[in-house]
């Protein structure tokens, strides 16, 4: 029998495209899967939406939070993770859709390349009217490594798919406030030091794009510094109990501080030029 993949999805006030969501994992051609929708107090429909929907289907279950909404997605997805039983972990944003055959395909991946970390996918980009606006990513390699990822995050967390060993092996998503953004980079950054991350360049997912509210489009020279020196302090940390090959450790230092300012100046002229 085939293993059991515990899809993995937090939501938070996601009335419009929950169910949607949902569905596009329940409808995998890749069939022997549980789905946890983790709820962070939603105030909109999202909860009544769910339980009409999937309150009878036995591969749905569903957590809520006790107190208020946390902010932070890591919170949501680590409570999902605690009570998973699937032999892998995907990842699903309550906002994205997965093709039919997602799942199918990067389980074939794992069986090709053995040892590997994770499987990830491109992505279709779409807008909040339903609108395709083409690929998300371009040009990126076949087989992600830690030298890889730490030059830019390729990882669309609704595309992944991992052993859930090694997610647990990661410490979870960090829950930390300084990392509201940046969590799930920090993740497949410790993924990476267990084996290499394939990616499938095919829009095995459609990554909702909403202008009004993308943290894509949210840019600020020194947010994204600070973010990105939250995010290499967090995996330097956690390399150092882990007590992981010093080689692995000096590449996060190397990159921590150096890279990213001359890489985030030339983001800022690059996004000047395109509005002139």
């Amino acid at each position: 029998m085939n293993p059991l993949i515990s899809v993995i999805v937090p939501v938070f006030n996601r009335e419009k495209s929950i169910i949607s969501a949902v569905n596009s994992a329940l409808n995998q051609s890749y069939s022997n899967l549980e789905v946890i929708i983790s709820d962070d107090q939603s105030t909109d429909a999202t909860q009544a939406l769910i339980k009409e929907n999937f309150s009878n289907d036995p591969r749905v279950s569903v957590l809520e939070s006790e107190g208020k909404n946390s902010g932070r997605p890591s919170v949501a997805r680590n409570r999902a993770l605690r009570v998973a039983t699937g032999e892998y972990i995907a990842f699903l944003d309550s906002d994205d859709y997965w093709e039919p055959d997602k799942l199918a395909l990067q389980m074939e991946a794992f069986k090709s390349y053995p040892g590997l970390a994770g499987v990830c996918s491109n992505a279709l980009k779409v807008n909040e009217c339903g609108e395709a606006e083409g690929m998300l990513l371009n040009s990126v390699p076949t087989l992600l490594n830690l030298n890889e990822l730490v030059k830019v995050n390729n990882v669309i967390c609704s595309s992944v798919l991992a052993p859930t060993k090694l997610v647990f092996e990661t410490g979870l998503f960090p829950e930390s406030k300084k990392l509201r953004v940046g969590e799930d980079y920090a993740t497949w950054l410790k993924l990476a030091c267990f084996g290499d991350i394939h990616f499938i360049d095919r829009p095995l997912v459609r990554y909702t794009y909403d202008s009004s509210n993308s943290v894509r489009d949210d840019y600020h020279y020194l947010k994204e510094f600070r973010k990105m020196e939250a995010v290499f302090n967090n995996v330097a940390d956690w390399m150092k109990s882990r007590d992981l090959e010093e080689d692995k450790i000096r590449t996060v230092k190397r990159i921590k501080l150096t890279p990213y300012p001359l890489y985030l100046i030339r983001k800022t002229i690059n996004k000047i030029k395109r509005a002139l």
